[in-house]
Parts: C-alpha cells; sequence; structure tokens
C-alpha cells in the first residue's frame, strides 16, 4: 500500500504549511489588531504613540505654513512626512526598551538597587 504523505512545510513540520499559507476562508491576520493594541497598552506604549503623533502632527502644519510663506520647495512637506514615518520605529523602539522590554537577567554585572553597598576599608 502506498502511502502519501502530507504537505510539510518549513522544518517538515506538517502543521506549518496548514498554518501559514493562505487557504479559503482563512482572512484572520496573523496578529489580531485587539491583541496588539493590549501589548501596547501593557507595555505603556501608547503615551509615547500619542505624543509622537501630536508633535508630528504640529510639526507637519508648521511646515506647511514655512513653506508656503518663505515659497520653499514643494517636496519638502513631503521629505517631512517621509522623516515622520521613518522616525516612528525608533520612537517605539526607544519607549519599548526604556519601559522594560529588554529586562536584563540577575547575572549581567549590573548594580541592583537592593543591594548592600560595600564598606568603606579606612
Amino acid at each position: 500500500m502506498i502511502r502519501s504523505e502530507p504537505k510539510r512545510g518549513k522544518g517538515g513540520d506538517p502543521r506549518y504549511h496548514r498554518r501559514f499559507t493562505w487557504q479559503p476562508g482563512n482572512l484572520e491576520p496573523k496578529i489580531p489588531l485587539g491583541r496588539l493594541l493590549g501589548e501596547f497598552r501593557r507595555r505603556s506604549l501608547l503615551q509615547p504613540l500619542g505624543v509622537y503623533l501630536a508633535g508630528s502632527w504640529v510639526a507637519l502644519q508648521i511646515i506647511d505654513i514655512v513653506v508656503d510663506s518663505l515659497d520653499l520647495p514643494r517636496w519638502l512637506p513631503a521629505l517631512a512626512i517621509l522623516l515622520i514615518v521613518g522616525g516612528l520605529p525608533v520612537i517605539l523602539a526607544t519607549a519599548y526598551l526604556q519601559r522594560g522590554g529588554g529586562e536584563e537577567t540577575h547575572g549581567s554585572g549590573a548594580a541592583s538597587l537592593d543591594s548592600t553597598p560595600a564598606e568603606d576599608p579606612v
């Protein structure tokens, strides 16, 4: 009897093929938007994101006024938008790391706050 093997995906795992390939009726996003927003809320990334977006909007308004009044090149607002969009991942990564995303392990050699200071031998 000839046995047909299931389609195997990456690493020979047959479940990988079913899970990571598109199939009709499988329109579910890989990371649901609610879960992503929950992760942003859990890591306190919504506040830096809001401040960045508000500051970006103000900067774009100022750039628009300055470009019109000083007859600057018309591509300047597009460049500003490109820089703002490019800076967004940097801001989010920095906020993620500062809010405890890159937690250190205890063996890293960094002094902890609860350790007792060494006494002075004098």
